[in-house]
């Protein structure tokens, strides 16, 4: 320490180095109060200058007992680190052992830590009271799951089972009012690329203006006709066998040429697709029933209320199996709804109609009557349809022969 030039620190008040970047003597940068608080003992310079030392491996082991014994240190490299030395306990009992007796026999060096040990027999008994609760908890987080798994299973086989519902007599009102068709064509020209899907003779042709019908009681499916109940009229030799290999593949962004109908549609539980207008009309023979008319269909969907959806007036985008788009138009199929294409009947029951039928919008498009042998109508929109589409007054035109794998029915009964 000799010939170093000497000034005082102006916190701790001891003399330090000049220009030195912190006061050496406290132990830490200008923090000798903190470091009280803390109850740490200070680092003198010169252990710091030896501490050096010991890494340049010149340090010897008599200076270094020195050097602290001079400066009230324990012979402890902890010191250096600002921290109280940790007592040697080898052969004594440890303070923490006299609260924990029973291990006091245990030279374990966890009490250099000032934690007791743990016994081998307890370690043991531990091991296996952990596997035993692990083991415990795994079953219960099962059948949690089995449960709950059940009791969806059993609410959607419920709503699988196909009813007919009766639609009351009376007049309704079919079409769009002059403000909602305003409305949707505003909204249209707003996110449509393509004006001219936007005009009004294409986008609402046969829907305006608002027209008042009578119509007589009819029954309607519930559910849309699957391929579970088709295949019965198949095996009763009423109907065609579904033509898979020539049905037309739709998504949202249009035909997708080349693709095959996906083998997850064609489950007995599924819609029944790839049928022409005239498959439909077979079915619904055998089942003792027949298409239902534009105006049947449009007052399940909507009964007297003139509602824009089944559900009501306003779009929910989970009230329905449709083609989700995200803000710049990608396709985000399955995202909000749950389903990348169509959906087992019923499987959304938050879009039922005013009367308790499943699917009047979205999911898969259906037939309706039509005089014209060539050209058919179908409702409703699809999974692949926009939400212009899923309205109760849309109509959509296409050859009564058409295979699709969006497009399907459900039967009406006088």
């Amino acid at each position: 320490m000799e010939g170093l030039k000497k000034n005082t620190c102006p916190e701790c008040n001891t003399p330090n180095e000049e220009g030195a970047p912190f006061c050496e003597n406290c132990g830490y940068r200008l923090n000798r109060p903190g470091t009280s608080r803390e109850g740490f003992p200070l680092i003198s310079r010169e252990q710091v200058r030896r501490s050096k030392r010991v890494e340049r491996g010149v340090d010897t082991e008599p200076e270094r007992i020195a050097v602290n014994a001079a400066n009230g240190f324990e012979d402890s490299p902890t010191v250096l680190e600002g921290l109280s030395a940790v007592e040697n306990t080898e052969g004594e009992e440890a303070p923490t052992v006299r609260a924990h007796e029973a291990y006091a026999a245990d030279p374990s060096p966890s009490y250099a830590s000032g934690l007791y040990a743990i016994p081998e027999e307890e370690k043991e008994t531990n091991k296996w009271l952990l596997g035993a609760l692990w083991i415990i908890s795994l079953t219960a987080v099962g059948l949690l799951t089995y449960y709950v798994a059940s009791k969806d299973e059993e609410s959607v086989q419920l709503r699988a089972d196909n009813t007919v519902v009766a639609v009351s007599a009376g007049p309704f009102v079919k079409g769009l009012g002059e403000q909602v068709r305003a409305f949707i064509l505003m909204s249209c020209f707003r996110v449509q690329e393509d004006e001219d899907a936007c005009e009004e003779s294409k986008l609402l042709k046969g829907e305006f203006p608002e027209e008042t019908v009578e119509l007589k009681a009819f029954k309607l499916d519930t559910h849309e006709v699957t391929f579970k109940r088709y295949d019965a009229c198949v095996s009763a030799g009423k109907c065609s066998a579904v033509n898979f290999k020539d049905c037309k593949v739709y998504t949202s962004q249009g035909l997708q040429v080349g693709i095959r109908v996906p083998k997850s549609l064609q489950e007995p539980q599924m819609p029944a697709v790839c049928l022409k207008r005239e498959d439909a009309e077979a079915y619904c023979k055998f089942a003792d029933g027949r298409l239902p008319t534009h105006e049947e269909w449009e007052k399940a969907a909507r009964s007297d209320t003139s509602r824009l959806f089944p559900w009501g007036d306003s779009w929910v985008p989970d009230a329905a199996n449709w083609g989700e788009t995200d803000v710049v138009q990608t396709p985000i199929p399955g995202k909000i709804d749950g389903f990348e294409w169509s959906a087992p009947p019923a499987a959304i029951e938050d879009g039922k109609g005013p009367f308790g039928h499943f699917d009047l919008a979205g999911n898969v498009f259906e037939w309706v009557q039509g005089d014209d042998p060539i050209k058919g109508h179908v409702r409703g929109g699809s999974w692949a349809s926009s939400p212009f589409d899923l309205r109760t007054t849309a109509k959509t035109e296409m050859d009564a022969g058409t295979l699709r794998a969006d497009v399907g029915f459900r039967c009406a009964y006088d």
